[in-house]
């Protein structure tokens, strides 16, 4: 008995998986009871697999309190300007947040080029520097918001000043639009953004405890 089974997945998997499911999971192993619903599928006998949820590509389902810095969680894409007088329409960013702080990245640089900010709430947050470096070791303070819009539909970053040039134009004002909203696969996730460094959301946080600090000093 188990070596048809073995031999009806053998023969069908491409089949199985299309049409119901023989790996369910998508775990890459096929258990018993898979074995049994592989089975049922070559008898025609066909069990409905498991539907994905799909993801709206027009708004973002989290916001700055979410915490979405694990793996298989969410990632929204804007694009958009960062200068109304110079530059493209085409700067494409996302933002991770630990619900305390968020991390903006404006992708296709390299080694990367980042701004960091203490939430303040769902859809703000007050900027607290801009970085180069993934781990955040090249932190240089800067002031200014970030704003989430209604639904997570556009995402924008204002500094007080402007803190860098990109393509000899400065970075006054950024205003992205969603572009894409997806649970990144590995591929894709080590392709376009690694993970959130641990030690970028420590120095931060200390930054953040430090402005505070300053703060209070004064008055």
């Amino acid at each position: 008995m188990k070596l048809v089974l073995v031999m009806v997945l053998l023969v069908l998997p491409n089949l199985a998986r299309a049409q119901c499911c023989g790996d369910c999971n998508g775990d890459g192993e096929v258990a018993i009871n898979e074995l049994i619903t592989a089975v049922n599928n070559a008898l025609g006998l066909c069990a409905a697999g498991p539907t994905p949820t799909a993801l709206p590509s027009d708004r973002c389902p989290i916001d700055f309190r979410d915490d979405n810095t694990q793996q298989g969680t969410v990632d929204c894409y804007y694009i958009g300007r960062w200068n109304q007088q110079c530059g493209g329409a085409d700067l494409e960013s996302l933002w991770r947040s630990d619900g305390d702080v968020v991390i903006v990245n404006l992708l296709g640089f390299n080694p990367g080029l980042f701004v960091g900010a203490d939430v303040v709430n769902e859809h703000s947050a007050s900027i607290i520097g801009w970085f180069t470096e993934p781990d955040a070791s090249d932190l240089t303070s800067l002031g200014g918001t970030m704003t989430l819009g209604t639904n997570g539909t556009t995402l924008a970053v204002d500094p007080d000043e402007s803190p860098f040039d990109i393509e000899q134009c400065a970075f006054i004002h950024y205003r992205g639009d969603i572009e894409d909203v997806l649970v990144p696969t590995a591929a894709r996730a080590a392709a376009r953004l690694r993970a959130v460094d641990p030690a970028a959301l420590a120095r931060l946080r200390a930054a953040v405890v430090e402005r505070h600090k300053q703060n209070f000093e004064r008055h």
